[in-house]
């Protein structure tokens, strides 16, 4: 296809359109500074498959926006200083009088301003989605021809431009929309007008480039074939063997059959000798200053180290082994970004921790805290992290509830893209059985809770109220807590407390319940907040003499809520009533 550009109504007329399709569109505009090099040039792997065919890499409004950012003001009235000297008045012709004089009169309308009434187009073996016609934008054509025949938006828009240079143009002719992507313009003759108009050019263009791809066969140029490319249509300045790596660099030598020489590569920006020609290079230089890699992106780390901590003020280090269930381990990692791809904390390309081997199981060790499932444990914390630095990602572990030793394997994800390469990142872990046991310490009765005047806890007169305690060492393995969920429902999530309970038999009502006991089975908690292993803890509460005289011996014990039930070593208090 002809890659003509907007030289064509500067400089000549259209006896000139097939020479400037081989010098190339080299209008100066706003490339990024970069380290692209002619050198960079991969003549078999111009464009990967997953880079172009991505009906998904734009939306409309992504496309408008870029069109404006190319071309913020339009000389629309043609009222700028042409490249033409006008010799009868000393001066430069208007844009609008060289226009006039070539067939092309004010006023001229910008891509970013262009509209068209388009027509529906259904689905085909190529175009697998239906294009809904109506009166449209460029940007709004652009993107729905790029979905319905999922060829992306940003492989369009480098074409448009390496045609006919209408994205960056300010005074763009009628003839530039005729053969806006040059699609039925052959190298040696007239373009077929069949195929006329803005929208009549994108589509065709789009669903072309899928047919060379889907009927590989018809065509010269196919993936996985060596195949001679000429520099230029003149046999004489020579060509190389190429292998074609893929369908979509095959495609762009079916659309523009040449590759550019050394004199072509060695000015990225400019031309080379007569035997150049810029199709092609053109195509990958603007997508690659415009938009990034035209290879796929690559995805890889390097873990740099991995920790474990108590707590996320990551003060104290604590290991992921002989942990009770339930226990909690603030955990983390950093890793080195080694592919081509910026991970970010949101939005596109969220790089997150994912559990692996297999892909996406659920965790033995997953915490309510984890941001996206039991399979997904945490984001990147850093905002992005570019290729060679290193990002950090730190999350809750929560030990099984079943005893025994663990490996747990994580990698790193991008939703709907990517999984990494495994890094080998193993968090191992070994998970005890819980141990609720204590020993009786001592006991006391008081008259109330100062606790200055002791009292018995025999010949109460019914209704009379002692204020009891005792004392219990934590001879388990699980540190006690006096804090957790209502007492209504134990089962709750969240810490498991410590309280009293009745014993002999279990979980009994007692006849010595007082209305300040936690209810009729649960006199008090541990007034302590925490007691490790080994350390006392103390329990204090009323107990009421029942309203009928007699003899009662009320046995205690403790009780870790919605966990277990402790040992009973025989700790009472004895009352009579008379």
């Amino acid at each position: 296809m002809v890659d003509a550009n907007n030289y064509l109504k500067k400089v000549t007329l259209f006896i000139s359109i097939i020479l400037v399709s081989f010098i190339g569109y080299n209008i100066a505009f706003n490339h990024r500074v970069s380290a692209l090099s002619g050198s960079d040039f991969n003549a078999g792997r111009i464009i990967d498959d997953t880079v172009m065919f991505d009906g998904n890499a734009m939306n409309a409004t992504e496309v408008q926006q870029f069109l404006n950012a190319k071309v913020p003001t339009c000389d629309d009235n043609g009222t700028q200083a042409s490249s033409h000297w006008n010799d009868g008045a000393g001066r430069f012709y208007t844009r609008a009088e060289w226009g006039s004089i070539s067939g092309y009169p004010a006023p001229y309308t910008c891509l970013k301003n262009f509209s068209e009434n388009t027509v529906s187009k259904a689905a085909d073996a190529y175009c697998s989605g239906n294009y809904t016609g109506g009166v449209k934008t460029a940007a709004q054509i652009i993107n729905d021809v790029a979905r319905a025949c999922n060829v992306s938006q940003k492989s369009l828009i480098v074409l448009l431009q390496k045609e006919q240079g209408l994205i960056t143009d300010d005074w763009p002719w009628s003839i530039q929309y005729r053969a806006a992507t040059g699609y039925g313009c052959p190298d040696t003759a007239a373009c077929d007008s069949t195929y006329y108009g803005f929208f009549n050019q994108v589509y065709n263009a789009a669903r072309q480039f899928q047919r060379y791809v889907k009927q590989p066969d018809l065509f010269n140029y196919k993936s996985g074939v060596t195949r001679y490319i000429q520099y230029n249509p003149d046999a004489g300045c020579g060509g190389t063997n190429i292998y074609l790596e893929n369908g979509a660099t095959a495609a762009l030598y079916n659309y523009t059959p040449y590759q550019p020489n050394a004199s072509a590569l060695n000015n990225l920006y400019g031309s080379g000798d007569g035997c150049g020609a810029y199709g092609n290079r053109n195509f990958w230089r603007m997508f690659n200053d415009w938009f990034g890699s035209t290879n796929s992106p690559t995805f890889g780390w390097q873990l740099i180290n991995q920790y474990a901590y108590a707590d996320e003020t990551k003060a104290v280090g604590k290991g992921t082994n002989n942990l009770l269930p339930g226990e909690k381990v603030y955990v983390g990692f950093q890793a080195r970004n080694t592919g081509s791809t910026v991970w970010n904390r949101s939005g596109n390309d969220t790089v997150k921790v994912g559990t692996t081997n297999p892909n996406d199981r659920v965790s033995p060790f997953c915490d309510p805290s984890w941001g996206y499932g039991c399979g997904r444990p945490a984001a990147l914390k850093e905002t992005s992290v570019a290729p060679g630095q290193i990002g950090t990602f730190e999350f809750w572990m929560k030990a099984p509830a079943n005893a025994g030793n663990y490996s747990e394997r994580f990698n790193l994800v991008i939703d709907g893209k990517a999984w990494f390469p495994d890094g080998g990142l193993t968090f191992s872990s070994s998970v005890i059985t819980a141990q609720y046991n204590w020993t009786f310490a001592g006991q006391y009765a008081y008259s109330d809770e100062t606790k200055t005047a002791g009292k018995g806890t025999t010949n109460l007169l019914p209704g009379e109220k002692v204020y009891v305690g005792f004392q219990a060492r934590n001879t388990g393995n699980v540190t006690w807590s006096n804090t957790g969920p209502n007492p209504v429902n134990w089962s709750n999530t969240g810490p498991n407390p410590v309280n009293v309970g009745m014993v002999r038999p279990l979980d009994r009502a007692s006849p010595a319940y007082d209305s300040t006991w936690l209810g009729t089975n649960r006199p008090a908690k541990l007034k302590e907040a925490s007691v490790a292993p080994g350390q006392i803890g103390t329990f204090e509460f009323w107990v009421k003499a029942p309203a009928n005289p007699g003899n009662y011996l009320e046995y205690f014990t403790l009780v870790s809520e919605g966990k277990s039930w402790f040992n009973d070593p025989g700790m009472n208090f004895s009352m009579s009533v008379r």
